[in-house]
């Protein structure tokens, strides 16, 4: 059981542009802040590499999962890039105190990658 923050809870159709705005800028808060705070958490996909030993049966699905594990392996995890998640930034996890968003519910952390996008500058 969570308790959630203080404030109002917002559902995604009564949403406005500039509570959308200030709820991605809170997800690079939380990325930013959580920087250095990895002790402990979980690496996202990290259960992909139990799915042979899951699902030896399903061949197509064992050498799928290998080959994106591989491709993951790939992938950088340099600043910026690679870091804690919250694991589950939806609105419900999320209360409204004057205008600004508080997320809470942190029980799906872990350490992941960043959505880059064109808008950012990092």
């Amino acid at each position: 059981m969570v308790e959630p923050a203080p404030g109002e809870e917002v559902d995604a159709s009564e949403l406005s542009e500039s509570q959308a705005w200030r709820w991605g800028e809170a997800l690079a808060l939380v990325h930013h802040d959580a920087a250095g705070l990895d002790a402990g958490l979980p690496e996202s996909f990290g259960e992909l590499g139990g799915v042979g030993e899951l699902f030896a049966d399903d061949t197509a699905l064992v050498e799928a999962t290998g080959r994106l594990v591989g491709l993951m392996g790939e992938l950088p995890r340099g600043q910026g890039r690679w870091g804690v998640v919250h694991g589950d930034f939806e609105l419900d996890n999320m209360a409204w105190e004057g205008g600004r968003p508080v997320a809470y519910d942190f029980d799906e952390a872990a350490l992941s990658w960043y959505r880059r996008c064109r808008l950012c500058r990092a």
